[in-house]
């Protein structure tokens, strides 16, 4: 049948499916949802909704993220799709806010767009709420990470964001789980390096660091896994065999701190899971190409396991 979208179409990679007599279409790379009537079924629409931020009601170890788009947004017809740890919280506009409760020790906040990814903000502080501004420029998405202060200041005119349903899946016990960590490449090795003997200072210091909070925080660990990630300039074999020696490196001087040597695993993932996308397709110079690129090189550090409850 024919699409009549409620909003200006757009070339967007969607699935569609009906409900409830309704026509859905989802957007997957920003979370848009449109809907259209069909046969004798009614759709009421609702982009905003009159329902207020509740109290903070978290606890110890639990945070609230507050994510919005101020009222003068640059690109006021661009939605921008917010994911935590990967799932579809919502799509925001300019004036819309969404909010969610997660375990403290474990989230990741990527915004999207047609024409790109946000560098992620992730896992920081202590206080029991965390605001960050989404602003779209040029098509292009960006989280900025503000105080509760520089948020009230910016508040006035918000109104929730209601026409996506949340993937994000209720928050459980905060004890148990995954509690994820990422190294910057750039920290540990120099451009291209791998290996003990190319270990930087400065990285050795991250990484003992590192193992010495994974081993304060946890009453128990099941799994240390170290993934090594590349960006994707090169050969895959060669950009396999970097992260996996990378991974390898940073398992090694976690074992050295103390962490058991049958609960550190070691892999390597090529530039298979990469945090920004499609920096080749934009054919930049090759400065700005390897800026383009540094979020993918990284070692990340998935620790399963029961934490400490925190004192």
């Amino acid at each position: 049948m024919t699409q009549s979208y409620l909003t200006k179409k757009r070339s967007f990679s969607c699935h569609a499916a009906t409900l409830l007599g309704a026509a859905l279409l989802w957007c997957a790379t920003t979370g848009v949802v449109w809907a259209q009537a069909v046969g004798p079924a009614r759709v009421s629409w609702v982009t905003y909704s009159s329902e207020s931020m509740a109290p903070l009601d978290v606890s110890s170890s639990q945070v609230r993220l507050v994510l919005f788009r101020a009222v003068d947004d640059l690109s006021p017809e661009q939605p921008a799709g917010v994911f935590i740890n990967g799932r579809l919280l919502s799509s925001l506009l300019p004036g819309g806010f969404v909010d969610a409760v997660v375990c403290r020790n474990s989230w990741r906040i990527e915004a999207r767009t047609t024409d790109g990814v946000s560098s992620p903000v992730q896992r920081q502080g202590s206080e029991p709420e965390l605001f960050v501004r989404v602003a779209v420029r040029q098509g292009e998405p960006h989280l900025q990470p503000i105080t509760a202060s520089e948020f009230v200041a910016q508040a006035d005119g918000l109104r929730r964001q209601a026409h996506v349903v949340s993937r994000l899946a209720p928050v459980g016990d905060c004890s148990r789980g995954e509690t994820r960590y990422t190294l910057a490449s750039e920290l540990l090795f120099q451009f291209g390096k791998d290996g003990i003997g190319n270990l930087l200072k400065m990285g050795e210091f991250e990484i003992v660091k590192l193992a010495r909070k994974i081993r304060e925080d946890h009453a128990s660990i099941e799994m240390v896994e170290v993934v090594g990630h590349s960006d994707p300039m090169g050969p895959r074999a060669l950009n396999l065999e970097l992260s996996t020696s990378r991974a390898q490196t940073v398992a090694q001087v976690m074992l050295g701190v103390g962490l058991p040597a049958d609960k550190l695993k070691a892999v390597g993932m090529a530039d298979d899971q990469l945090v920004v996308p499609g920096c080749d397709a934009k054919k930049l110079p090759r400065a700005e190409l390897l800026a383009c690129n540094q979020p993918n090189r990284r070692v990340e550090v998935v620790v399963k396991g029961t934490r400490r409850a925190p004192q």
